[in-house]
């Protein structure tokens, strides 16, 4: 049954945006932690949204110890898939070195 529902979140996106929406409402009222809880495994599945707010939840320390790597690491993720504000930080992650080598060619591309 576990394997199906995972299926189900990975294929039909009512399911893989669930966690996501309870998210932000989370966010909303100010409970991060939730927030960050909501949007770890719709970010895990490969929803960019998600993947983006969990990279800003470690950039700003909200909800969790703030950590520049894994800041990197999630608008990478969301940015391979084009979402345009992730692709932006990506660039600023780059160009300011955080939790990556700077490297402003890279950070230019």
């Amino acid at each position: 049954m576990k394997r199906l529902l995972t299926l189900l979140r990975l294929t039909w996106p009512p399911f893989a945006t669930a966690g996501y929406t309870e998210g932000l409402a989370a966010y909303d009222r100010g409970d991060y932690i939730t927030a960050y809880n909501e949007w770890l495994e719709p970010a895990e599945q490969g929803l960019a949204q998600a993947q983006y707010r969990v990279g800003s939840l470690y950039e700003s320390g909200l909800g969790v110890a703030r950590d520049f790597t894994e800041v990197s690491k999630w608008y990478r993720r969301a940015a391979h898939q084009g979402h345009t504000m992730a692709q932006h930080m990506v660039g600023l992650t780059y160009a300011y070195g955080l939790g990556v080598p700077q490297d402003v060619v890279t950070a230019h591309m």
